[in-house]
């Protein structure tokens, strides 16, 4: 949720009310004016369409306060309206009940400001909109991040929509206000405004041609959230009324509208469109889905009766072979690349106890992916169930099924195109979503396996807006200057040395320690180094690491005490923050990071401990996004306890 602290940009120079403003004048983000014509083109993949309903899952509504410092508007979640033709409509009103006014200013203005649930760094944002050109009023699609305050704007005023301002943030610091003529006025019609943000370029776009274009080296980089909002300013700042002018309540209610939104994100990897909302709840009629042979592959703890079979597989297995994590069974089903259903029944004819089958299905990526699929929707004989869910950032389903139960389970996933099903049993342990625990002896039977469904992911070739980071031979290139200084009370560990195994490789040097690793695709393997007090009963760790690869990389970090792992959450990224992110929190194991950095980069991930007593340094490598490659551990730090 934004805070109340929240601020629009707005500009109250004299220089900016009455005229257009370059952005090399006094520009603190370094940046230049570039020619249009040199942009890449706009990316147009649906990601939000409001004329379908609103996407509650992807999407939330300011409710009940006012953002303050310059706002004399209240968000309301009830102002913010669906509607057939018009797609989401935000409704700026003017009441005369006390109650709603939380604004502190007073003013009676309530409207709403749609944000997005997800966070994003560059790529390609965009909107069809109509704006409102009720005077005193702003209609805006932007990015915004609060801490830092990064930000690039999208805004309208309602007493002139023959004009748009195009603006950004980095750092809190602003003046990069532009005026552009659009020729038209935006308040008649929808049209098409866009944004692309990479690591040193923006660009604004209208109705998919490129106006406007800044290049340099300081864009914003802080993780965004999307936000639309309408809204008017507070009447007792003089600088607000002079630059957007008071409401003429007598236009009012007044609507900012919004068809859908686009977005192609980079975030450091790959570009990914999500899929359409409209298909998260509908379960497809299996007559739509098309029968294919499956074809069994690998059985690590699984005892199927007639492995030559295509269509059907009578499954047992004992507890004493699934005791260890990604037991799994491999299923490969050419042809499903473009798909993105998958139906199967399965029974359970375990009879020995009564207690139910728990069950775990991921779709594995096709060779040489480095994007995991993800499930969006799972229906259990056609409906949703309190005993079939999404885990893990969604990239497994987990069910159960009863003793003599047969079920219909239906799976709707997204990503780059996938021929390989795992399947998991009863190996994962206690579920506390679903009843009883795993690990038990078991006896499944699947059959009639079908798929459907069309793509809607869309890989796009990023080469073009890679700028420094590889030099012409094709090796990696990091540019050591973005990297911050350890500080001087900081101790390097030098007595580190890493389990090697089949899959992870470790050469050392004065450069650091070179991990060669290639990670199996059906389970994590690790390399991990094991002795009491690592860090001198330190709490705070600095790893310094390097990617070697030209795609990002990600990896759990473990950190590991007396009994639990002890890396808290408040991971922070010293260097460049375009280097490093941290991607999720294990949800199986608290205090396990998955981290990840940038293709050819360097960062520095700065860790608090909850315990002093470091008992084990481990790695791990995802298997969803990297098989195999090196990264380099330049340098392990540690803040001494007297310090």
């Amino acid at each position: 949720m934004l805070k109340k602290e929240v601020i629009i940009s707005f500009a109250l120079s004299l220089g900016f009310l009455f005229g257009s403003i370059s952005c090399t004048k006094n520009n603190p983000a370094d940046m230049e004016v570039a020619n249009p014509n040199g942009a890449q083109a706009f990316v147009k993949q649906n990601y939000i369409n409001f004329i379908e309903g609103s996407p509650a899952r992807l999407i939330g509504f300011a409710d009940g306060y006012c953002n303050e410092n310059g706002f004399g508007t209240t968000w309301s979640k009830d102002n913010a309206l669906f509607d057939n033709d018009e797609g989401m409509r935000l409704l700026l009103e003017v009441t005369d009940q006390p109650s709603r006014i939380k604004a502190s200013s007073g003013d009676p203005y309530i409207s709403a400001e749609m944000r997005s649930t997800i966070d994003f760094r560059y790529g390609f944002f965009g909107t069809y909109m109509k704006p409102s050109n009720v005077s005193g009023t702003a209609s805006t699609f932007f990015l915004y991040a609060d801490n830092p305050h990064d930000e690039i704007d999208i805004e309208f005023l309602g007493n002139d929509t023959t004009k748009v301002q195009f603006n950004f943030f980095k750092n809190g610091v602003g003046g990069n206000e532009y005026w552009y003529d659009l020729g038209f006025d935006a308040s008649e019609d929808y049209h098409h405004y866009g944004i692309y943000w990479g690591e040193n370029e923006l660009c604004w776009y209208i109705d998919f041609t490129p106006v406007y274009r800044l290049v340099g080296k300081d864009t914003p980089s802080a993780k965004c959230k999307l936000i639309c909002n309408h809204w008017a300013g507070d009447t007792r700042n003089a600088g607000i009324m002079t630059w957007m002018g008071h409401v003429d309540e007598d236009e009012c209610p007044s609507f900012s509208c919004y068809k859908d939104i686009e977005i192609a994100d980079l975030n450091g990897k790959q570009m990914e469109v999500l899929p359409k909302i409209k298909d998260y709840n509908i379960c497809p009629d299996s007559s739509t889905l098309e029968t294919k042979p499956v074809i069994f592959k690998s059985n690590n703890a699984y005892t199927i009766a007639d492995e030559t079979s295509t269509s059907a597989f009578d499954i047992t297995y004992l507890k004493e072979d699934i005791d260890k994590d990604y037991r799994c069974i491999k299923l490969t089903v050419e042809g499903i690349e473009e798909m993105r259903y998958v139906q199967f029944k399965i029974k359970n004819l375990h009879t020995e106890d009564t207690y139910p089958a728990l069950c775990r299905l991921t779709v594995d990526t096709s060779a040489g992916s480095t994007t995991s699929n993800k499930f969006v929707s799972v229906w259990k004989d056609g409906k949703t169930s309190g005993s079939a869910y999404l885990k893990n950032n969604s990239l497994e389903a987990h069910y159960e099924i009863q003793v003599n139960e047969e079920a219909i389970m239906t799976f709707r996933w997204y990503g780059e195109g996938a021929n390989e099903l795992t399947l998991m049993f009863d190996d994962f342990g206690a579920c506390p979503t679903i009843s009883g625990k795993g690990q038990r002896d078991g006896h499944i039977f699947i059959s009639d396996f079908k798929f459907g469904g069309v793509q809607d992911f869309v890989p796009i070739d990023t080469s073009g807006y890679v700028d420094e980071l590889y030099s012409p031979n094709g090796v990696p290139e990091d540019p050591e200057d973005q990297q911050a200084i350890i500080p001087n009370e900081y101790i390097k560990v030098t007595n580190v040395t890493f389990q090697e195994n089949e899959y992870y490789h470790c050469t050392y040097s004065d450069d650091g320690i070179l991990m060669e690793y290639n990670q199996p695709a059906d389970g994590y393997q690790q390399t991990g180094y094991y002795s009491y007090n690592i860090f001198n009963s330190s709490k705070e760790v600095i790893f310094v690491i390097k990617n070697n690869n030209r795609k990002e990389l990600q990896f759990q970090l473990k950190l590991k005490g007396s009994s639990n792992y002890l890396i808290e959450n408040n991971v922070q990224i010293l260097s460049d923050s375009s280097t490093g992110r941290v991607a999720r929190w294990s949800s199986s194991s608290p205090g396990v990071p998955y981290l990840a950095v940038a293709a050819g980069r360097t960062c520095q991930f700065k860790f608090t401990l909850s315990e002093t007593n470091t008992k084990s340094i481990a790695f791990c490598v995802s298997p969803a996004v990297a098989s195999e490659g090196s990264l380099l551990v330049k340098g392990i730090y540690y803040m001494p306890v007297e310090a």
